[in-house]
């Protein structure tokens, strides 16, 4: 019976240690990630909109986009204030309004939004910020990645703590097990002695 009870507080220390690291680890990386693509936004949109209100081509905003998603590792999209495409950097790639929520959050909070959705099943980070100037909004740039490494990194953590924990576990039992024969030796033995 003290091995069991040994054995269960043991066992409640490493559920403990598993849900004090996972949780946490994922929120921080999602949160980093958010916050890179939130700062690559804000740094291209002042850019953009210069050229975006000289009246540049279609073409040479897809050119800069590219460019720019290049450097930021990320998809980088720019809607006009209605909801429609105006440059991406994925050109051809399927594209729907609906998949960009944080687009209109930007345009009507007027401000630098970010966020993670799920889109086609797989979870991105995006980042929109509004471009215009004296208050009227002409448009959005939207940053955007999916957040496979953070789930891939949060996996590789919950399979090593797991493995970890499944050895720890038995070397635990193991040991319990082994201390317990030893006292109830001794304890048989002085009973009979």
């Amino acid at each position: 019976r003290l091995s069991l009870v040994f054995f269960s507080v043991f066992a409640l220390a490493v559920a403990i240690i598993y849900l004090y690291v996972v949780p946490p680890l994922e929120n921080r990386l999602t949160a980093q990630k958010l916050s890179s693509l939130g700062n690559y936004a804000a740094l291209y949109a002042e850019s953009i909109f210069t050229v975006y209100n000289q009246g540049a081509s279609p073409v040479y905003l897809d050119l800069l986009t590219q460019q720019y998603a290049e450097q930021a590792g990320a998809r980088i999209l720019i809607m006009d204030s209605s909801g429609n495409l105006v440059a991406d950097s994925l050109k051809g790639q399927a594209f729907s309004r609906e998949d960009y929520p944080v687009a209109d959050s930007a345009i009507s909070q007027r401000r630098l939004i970010t966020e993670s959705s799920k889109v086609a099943g797989r979870t991105y980070g995006m980042a929109a910020v509004p471009i215009g100037s004296g208050g009227s909004v002409a448009g959005v740039v939207i940053v955007t990645a999916p957040l496979d490494d953070v789930e891939s990194t949060v996996s590789l953590v919950q399979r090593q703590l797991s493995i970890a924990a499944a050895v720890a576990l038995s070397l635990s039992l193991a040991a319990i097990y082994l201390v317990s024969f030893t006292l109830g030796r001794r304890i048989r033995r002085i009973e009979q002695g």
